[in-house]
């Protein structure tokens, strides 16, 4: 096995990915908060004035917003407090699918190398587990192309055998980098 199971080293792995989804996380975090305190605020407000047609004190809009900030300044610093905490557990998640994600394309080009690649083996917790046996399936059956060996093709659909062909026409062919491929 080229993959071995290992534990994780760091979480953030992939800022294409895991940066897009944290990114947009804490701007629904940042949205949804204001949103509250603007609601709040709104709320703090019509019963200000509502007690003030009932014959209350009529406070100015500025003293009534410093009113409400420092009477829900809390809430503000639970939503600080959190937030980091909400980050971290949103960037391990998205680790358990951008960590696959890197592993399949380690192989992807190792393949394109021309090298023998057994199969992947994702580390306990990792997501993208169903796509894993098909990718490993796919291996056996593209190293036994390799060796030689035929395949039964009753396993295969028209697009996958075409798939199949188009992928393996050149692998007896001095094996390329990827960079010289990419160039074509």
């Amino acid at each position: 096995m080229l993959f071995r199971s290992r534990p994780h080293r760091r979480s953030f792995i992939n800022a294409r990915i895991q940066g897009r989804i944290i990114g947009r996380i804490a701007a629904y975090w940042v949205l949804y908060h204001l949103v509250l305190w603007l609601g709040l605020f709104v709320y703090h407000f019509a019963r200000d004035r509502a007690e003030a047609a009932a014959g209350a004190e009529l406070l100015s809009l500025g003293d009534l917003y410093g009113r409400f900030a420092s009477e829900y300044s809390p809430v503000l610093f639970c939503a600080c407090l959190i937030l980091p905490l909400f980050l971290i557990d949103f960037v391990r998640l998205t680790h358990r699918i951008a960590g696959p994600l890197v592993r399949y394309r380690i192989a992807l080009v190792q393949l394109m190398q021309g090298h023998r690649v057994n199969d992947v083996e994702l580390r306990k917790g990792d997501l993208l587990t169903e796509f894993q046996m098909t990718f490993n399936e796919f291996l056996a059956f593209y190293n036994q192309q390799l060796d030689g060996q035929p395949q039964p093709q009753q396993r295969l659909t028209a697009e996958q055998a075409e798939l199949l062909t188009s992928v393996t026409s050149g692998v007896h062919e001095p094996a390329q980098t990827v960079e010289a491929a990419a160039a074509h």
